[in-house]
């Protein structure tokens, strides 16, 4: 893993978030890339007519304020991603780094936030995010949504307050889906560090993907540790919970919205119930 990017706010859930990822950045020699998004005064929040169902608006105005609050609203991101690389040791840079050698490099992007990690997602190994707050929090939660939908690169979500991320024990959802499978594959690197890898299926696989014993055997010829648990439970998202919570796992690995965004937010399922319910830090890929 070699870069690490967020999304760039002076705020305390964003504080949290950078503490996290520098901390994991400097575990795997990664280069943090911070994004802080500059509006037009005009800008708005384009929704699509699904959004609806969801009871959101079609349009919602995300920066209020003038060109002042504007430009406040950057030089505070950007203060904050310095003060935080210094603390980190991390030196600032407008080029990436070496293992040896990470970089922190800060970016200002005009336009709207549902698009910044469609356009900068692929350009990274790790996107890390916070959950957005369950009152207001709506440009946070484009940002979120972005990442997850549009991004094509795992996302590390964390709660608003201060948390470890361990990876020294980890439960990955398994149910034989394509996105399981490009995670596994996309963070082998982090699985390597981890002393006890679970895959957990709740109930009867139904993805096309491999059993995980199979899996786990894959795993193993990468030198990771690796067993494979079938637990039942009528809401999945809370039988994963319990156990991440019962093997003090430090990280959960999910495929994120396997079944459709909209089916999700409308009938439920693992993912929004991880984004709402939960606090745990989890690593989600969407495909």
């Amino acid at each position: 893993m070699r870069s690490i990017a967020l999304a760039i706010a002076d705020t305390k859930e964003c504080e949290a978030a950078l503490n996290a990822a520098f901390k994991l950045g400097r575990s795997q020699g990664a280069d943090i890339i911070g994004y802080h998004v500059k509006p037009s005064k005009e800008m708005t929040l384009q929704l699509n007519r699904g959004e609806l169902w969801a009871g959101a608006a079609m349009a919602f105005p995300v920066w209020t304020g003038g060109d002042e609050a504007i430009k406040k609203a950057e030089i505070n991101a950007q203060g904050l991603f310095e003060r935080l690389a210094s603390v980190h040791n991390y030196p600032l840079s407008d080029k990436h780094g070496s293992p040896e050698n990470p970089h922190a490099i800060f970016n200002i992007r005009e336009g709207a936030p549902e698009k910044l990690f469609a356009s900068v997602g692929p350009l990274h190994d790790l996107i890390v995010v916070s959950r957005p707050s369950k009152k207001g929090g709506l440009t946070a939660h484009a940002i979120m949504v972005s990442a997850l939908l549009d991004a094509s690169t795992p996302v590390l979500l964390l709660p608003q307050e201060k948390v470890k991320v361990s990876g020294e024990r980890v439960i990955i959802a398994w149910n034989g889906g394509q996105a399981e499978s490009v995670l596994i594959h996309q963070t082998l690197n982090l699985l390597q560090l981890a002393s006890k890898v679970t895959l957990l299926t709740v109930g009867k696989q139904t993805g096309k993907g491999p059993s995980a014993n199979d899996m786990t055997k894959y795993l193993s010829s990468h030198g990771i540790k690796a067993s494979a648990i079938t637990i039942k439970g009528n809401n999945a998202g809370k039988a994963i919970e319990k156990v991440v919570q019962d093997e003090k796992a430090g990280l959960l690995f999910c495929g994120a919205y396997s079944r459709g965004r909209m089916r999700e937010i409308i009938l439920g399922g693992v993912t929004e119930y991880l984004i709402t319910h939960s606090s745990m830090p989890v690593i989600m890929l969407h495909v």
